[in-house]
């Protein structure tokens, strides 16, 4: 796994000092370089926050976060309450920061575990593709499946329970809606995808 999953260069300017990396709901497995982010006081959170509250904002500032880490927690949301979560991943991000998802695949039996709420898939995030572009996915396979050639593995995931152990996805913030100003023409082409890809959401 990188060390770093939002490189520098994605900026126009050096990353200013001042923008976090969080790792959410780490526990005492903290990631190094990140600022933790648990509701357990037990675990010494660099910031104390229970994530699943969701009648208030979480403790950061609009675009004030360029790079977040979040190892098996998103599933603890449930469905209805998984677009308040990403709202607030959205929020924080600055335009091109990067969130990187692991989570159980929901045809493992560990996504069946009582503390997981929701089902993770490939579709879960392309139900946010209107303020995120999915950046890469990666699948974490069972050891008798790991070194099998793509093509098996593909169909095995397809069509086996128990194959793949997990998921991770890196999305990275669209900068689609944070353009004020400039262009006028770019901006209509962009509000135009926008309102195509939202029709056609629509549709489905």
């Amino acid at each position: 796994m990188p060390e770093h999953i939002t490189k520098k260069e994605d900026f126009s300017e050096a990353v200013p000092e001042y923008l976090l990396r969080l790792d959410l709901a780490c526990g005492k497995n903290k990631k190094e370089g990140f600022k933790s982010v648990d509701k357990d006081a037990d675990a010494n959170p660099d910031f104390l926050h229970d994530l699943l509250l969701y009648d208030s904002r979480w403790p950061f500032e609009d675009q004030s976060v360029y790079e977040i880490y979040c190892n098996q927690f998103i599933q603890k949301n449930t469905n209805k309450n998984l677009p308040y979560f990403m709202d607030e991943i959205y929020r924080i991000l600055v335009p091109k920061g990067r969130i990187l998802i692991i989570a159980p695949y929901y045809t493992h039996i560990q996504a069946y575990r009582k503390k997981n709420m929701s089902f993770i898939t490939e579709e879960t995030f392309n139900e946010f593709k209107d303020r995120f572009d999915i950046k890469s996915t990666r699948y974490y396979f069972e050891p008798e499946w790991e070194l099998r050639d793509i093509h098996a593995q593909d169909w095995a995931r397809k069509h086996y329970f128990n194959v793949v152990l997990a998921i991770e996805v890196v999305l990275e913030k669209s900068i689609r809606k944070e353009i004020k100003g400039g262009n006028n023409d770019k901006k209509k082409r962009i509000i135009e995808k926008d309102t195509i890809f939202r029709k056609r959401n629509k549709r489905n």
